[in-house]
């Protein structure tokens, strides 16, 4: 059982996804604005947030960019009636974890949902840390005490390794 906060501003959607979320034992609170979405995920503990991207004040793309620069680290399922790759990329880079396009399968909503729940929460987050060092694996950048080092493509995949395995040794 997840607790999820689903931000969806139709009424009908939302109560349907509600229904069947709770059916499947979730805990649903749903929210039809984003100001207030982007209030309680600031405020409340969540397992996963599904944000509509059109929506009053706002936007999905907004909220989750704004939480994810709160250092927010949930898994965010982005839904919306936008397919194109463009909106796809676009969703995916503001830091959301998944995309569904409307209209879709309540099963595929689930089965995407379950997927997101069973990631570990060190790789939910783009931004790894160590002390000092601020590793970004979704814009490939690498800064220190707040300056920003180039590394070569495989030199920053081996920190990101290390990062993500810490405490190990490897030959």
């Amino acid at each position: 059982m997840a607790k999820i906060l689903l931000v969806e501003d139709d009424a009908e959607i939302a109560k349907t996804i509600s229904d069947w979320l709770v059916s499947e034992h979730h805990e649903v609170y749903i929210c039809p604005n984003g100001s207030a979405g982007l209030e309680r995920l600031k405020t409340e503990v969540f397992d996963l947030a599904v944000l509509d991207w059109e929506l009053p004040g706002l936007n999905g793309i907004e909220i989750c960019k704004q939480y994810r620069q709160c250092q927010g680290k949930i898994p965010i399922l982005m839904l919306t009636g936008r397919d194109s790759i463009a909106d796809r990329t676009t969703g995916l880079d503001t830091g959301a974890d998944d995309y569904l396009v409307k209209p879709f399968s309540l099963k595929e909503l689930s089965s995407r949902l379950r997927a997101l729940l069973r990631r570990p929460a060190h790789l939910a987050s783009g931004l790894l840390e160590f002390g000092p060092i601020k590793l970004d694996t979704v814009k490939h950048r690498l800064s220190k005490n707040g300056l920003e080092i180039q590394l070569m493509p495989r030199d920053f995949a081996l920190l990101e390794f290390l990062m993500r395995n810490p405490d190990q040794v490897f030959s």
